[in-house]
């Protein structure tokens, strides 16, 4: 859903100029779609152009369906990321990746499994690492400073807040029977800037 943090990944990816064109939500549902440029050896091999140093500009369409994450690009690749909460501080993940890539098809029989060890080792875990050096250090700066108020510009994010927030309020309802006051603000005063 956070697009902006392409930052993190630029090393990896040549995605840039996220912007937001469309933003729906629902109790269940987030539906973000940006518009995002493209450039570099990564677009010219998902064939998004014929050169590394072409831009192309394409819509980038991200759905959050609590916990669950899935991102699809124009028919060029997609992700799936299931979640599982186990605590208040840690989820476990399974994430699939699908990549459109323009090889001939004969070649695919002997090319597959080596294009999926190849993008898998020196691509996707790489992703993957960073996500999770990033994450890990944004919990423990919270689990550090709590009473840290942040304020958050991503309507898209503000709105996956408020998703994440109407789930653990109904999580504790089924639980306890009610969420008690003091916790629902101050679960709302951390992730709201409204």
């Amino acid at each position: 859903m956070d697009v902006f943090h392409g930052v993190l990944h630029e090393d990896l990816q040549g995605w840039f100029d996220p912007v937001l064109i469309s933003l729906q939500e629902t109790d269940t549902l987030v539906c973000a779609e940006y518009q995002i440029s493209y450039r570099g050896r990564m677009a010219q091999f998902l064939g998004l152009s014929d050169r590394a140093d072409q831009t192309t500009t394409l819509p980038i369409t991200i759905e959050y369906c609590y916990p669950h994450y899935r991102s699809h690009l124009q028919g060029i690749s997609a992700l799936y990321l299931m979640r599982l909460p186990v605590g208040p501080t840690e989820s476990r993940s399974f994430a699939m990746f699908f990549f459109k890539v323009r090889l001939p098809k004969w070649s695919l029989r002997w090319l597959q499994p080596l294009l999926n060890s190849v993008l898998r080792r020196f691509f996707l875990l790489k992703f993957i690492a960073q996500d999770r050096e990033m994450m890990e250090s944004e919990q423990q700066t919270h689990l550090t400073h709590p009473e840290q108020l942040y304020v958050e510009i991503n309507p898209a994010i503000i709105a996956v807040q408020r998703l994440t927030v109407r789930q653990y309020e109904h999580f504790v309802q089924r639980s306890s029977g009610e969420l008690p006051a003091n916790r629902r603000k101050e679960i709302l005063g951390i992730v709201s800037s409204e």
